[in-house]
Formats: structure tokens, C-alpha cells, sequence
């Protein structure tokens, strides 16, 4: 885990380690690059959530129509390997999705990721792509 304090945020240390760890032969200004266009808020660490949510929201603009369906989110909890992942996507769906559309959208997906860190499931950052 890329998180070594686990406060659910990245530091510039923390994230020097990782790139040490890529084999990056500049880490100290690969983590202060990402952290430059990854801060939201300026505090000079990237909030996990955020990330997870951006990379929630890049799958959903992937499929072209900027939400997140049941079989998006059965395939998703699929490869974070759930035993029933269409049955977590299902109960995912039920817990985020406020407006009752049957679909995730951007103001929703904070729920989503709640729920999922609730069970257990720590969704990818955007470092492991």
C-alpha cells in the first residue's frame, strides 16, 4: 500500500517511495509533479478519495455516457475481487444511487466509494495504471 501512515492521503514522501520503488530516476520531482496536478485543495498532499473518484469518474466518461451502470459496477467489483460482485454492485447501486435512476453519477460517487471502503474493498489509485 502505497498510503504507508494510513491517513487515506499521499504525501510527497510517501509518493517518492513510489516512484523509487517504478524505478523512476527523478522520484522527488515525479512526487512534487503529482502532486502539483493531483492536490485539489492545496494542501500539499492528494486526498485517496479524490483519486479513486476521478478514476471512477474517467471509467464512466470512457463508456461515453458519464455514469456508472449495475454491469459497470459488477464488472468493477469484480476485479477488486468480490466473491459476488453482482450481488455487491447490486447493494453498491442501492446504498449511491440518491435519485433512484439506476444509474452512478458524478454527485453520487462519493457514496459509492464509501460503501465500498466500508466493506473493504480498496479501489486502485491512479498510480497503478
Amino acid at each position: 500500500m502505497y498510503d504507508s501512515n494510513g491517513d487515506n492521503y499521499l504525501n510527497k514522501e510517501e509518493l517518492k517511495k513510489l516512484f523509487q520503488q517504478l524505478g523512476s530516476n527523478a522520484p522527488r520531482w515525479r512526487a512534487a509533479r503529482a502532486i502539483h496536478h493531483a492536490d485539489k485543495n492545496g494542501d500539499g498532499r492528494i486526498d485517496m478519495s479524490t483519486m479513486e473518484l476521478d478514476q471512477l469518474v474517467e471509467y464512466a466518461r470512457k463508456h461515453g455516457d458519464g455514469y456508472l451502470t449495475k454491469e459497470d459496477l459488477t464488472e468493477a467489483f469484480r476485479q477488486l475481487g468480490s466473491t459476488f460482485p453482482g450481488y455487491r454492485a447490486g447493494r453498491a447501486l442501492h446504498r449511491a444511487d440518491k435519485n433512484g435512476d439506476g444509474l452512478i453519477d458524478k454527485k453520487e460517487l462519493d457514496k459509492l466509494v464509501e460503501y465500498a471502503r466500508k466493506r473493504g474493498y480498496r479501489l486502485r489509485n491512479a498510480c497503478s495504471n
